[in-house]
C-alpha cells in the first residue's frame, strides 16, 4: 500500500519545482482548435517635408479583432498550416481632418489558410489572396520564440535576438533586423509561466523607412498544456525615410538622386494585446 501511495504521488507531482525549474516546451497536434482575440492602439504623429513645406497630422487607429482557430498540419513539433476565421474586425480611426470613424474590416467572416514561419502569402480556402490586413495571421504562434530552450528558475533571464523573436516585436518583416530582448521568468503559478520581456529592434521597412522600436511586456505561457495564454506590450515607434526625386544632369545621359524631403512618424502611443482560449 505503501509503495502504490508512493507512486501515485510521485506521477502527481507537477514537473516544476524551484529547484529544478520550469521546462517550457510548446505542443501541437492536429485538430487543435483556439479563440484568439487580439487589440491594438496606435496613436501616430506624422511629418513630412516636401520642397520647402513642411506638414504635420495626427492619426489614431485602434483594433478589436476575434478569431477562431485549427491547427490543420504539423511539423517539426510546430504549426504547418492553420485555418482562422475571423467572425469579428472592428476598426476605429480619428485625427487630423479626420472625423472620428468606427469600420468593419475586410477580415470579417473571412476564413483564410496560413503557414507561420512562411513567406508564403496568406490566402482564402479559396486560394485568392488575402486582403492586406490579414499579412500577419497566425503570426501569433511565433511568441513561443519568447520561451528559453532550458529549464528555469524564477529570476533567471536569457536574451533573444530580435531577428529571431518574430511577432513577439510586432514587425516581423523588417530588413536588417538589429537588437535584443531581454526575458526573464518572473512568475509561475499552477501551470502558467509569466515570462517579461524588454528590449529594442532596428531595422528598414519595404518601404524603406527606418525604424526604432522600444517595446516591453509580458508573455504568460501554460506549461501543461503548451500553449500561449496571453501576450501584453507596449512601447515607442519611430519611422523615417528620406524623400528622392532622379534628375536628369544637363548635357548627359547620367542622372543623380536628389533628397528633395523626408518623412517622420512617431508614436504617442502604442499598444498590443492577444489572448487564448
Amino acid at each position: 500500500m505503501r509503495h502504490a501511495l508512493l507512486v501515485a504521488l510521485l506521477l502527481s507531482t507537477p514537473a516544476w519545482s524551484q529547484e529544478g525549474g520550469v521546462k517550457m516546451e510548446p505542443k501541437y497536434a492536429p485538430g487543435d482548435k483556439a479563440a484568439v482575440a487580439t487589440e491594438s492602439t496606435i496613436d501616430l504623429e506624422i511629418s513630412s517635408k516636401d520642397g520647402e513645406a513642411e506638414k504635420h497630422r495626427a492619426l489614431s487607429t485602434s483594433r478589436q479583432e476575434s478569431f477562431t482557430q485549427e491547427v490543420a498540419e504539423v511539423a517539426s513539433g510546430r504549426p504547418r498550416l492553420l485555418r482562422i476565421k475571423c467572425t469579428k474586425a472592428t476598426i476605429r480611426k480619428s485625427g487630423s481632418n479626420l472625423s472620428p470613424v468606427e469600420l468593419t474590416g475586410a477580415m470579417e467572416g473571412q476564413t483564410y489558410q496560413v503557414t507561420p514561419s512562411d513567406s508564403s502569402p496568406v490566402k482564402t480556402l479559396t486560394g485568392d489572396p488575402a486582403p492586406v490586413e490579414a499579412e500577419m495571421l497566425g503570426s501569433w504562434e511565433e511568441l513561443v520564440r519568447l520561451l528559453p530552450g532550458d529549464a528555469k528558475k524564477i529570476g533567471d533571464s536569457w536574451t533573444i535576438d530580435a531577428k529571431d523573436a518574430g511577432a513577439a516585436v510586432w514587425m516581423a518583416n523588417l530588413a536588417g533586423t538589429a537588437g535584443t530582448l531581454q526575458c526573464s521568468l518572473t512568475n509561475h503559478e499552477g501551470s502558467k509561466a509569466t515570462i517579461s520581456f524588454k528590449g529594442s529592434v532596428t531595422g528598414t521597412t519595404r518601404e524603406n523607412f527606418k525604424v526604432a522600436l522600444e517595446l516591453s511586456g509580458e508573455y504568460v505561457f501554460d506549461t501543461a498544456t503548451g500553449k500561449s495564454v496571453s501576450y501584453t506590450a507596449s512601447g515607442s515607434l519611430q519611422m523615417e525615410k528620406k524623400v528622392t526625386e532622379r534628375i536628369q544632369k544637363p548635357d548627359s545621359y547620367d542622372a543623380e538622386i536628389v533628397e528633395i524631403g523626408w518623412i517622420s512618424v512617431k508614436s504617442k502611443e502604442l499598444k498590443a494585446k492577444v489572448t487564448f482560449q
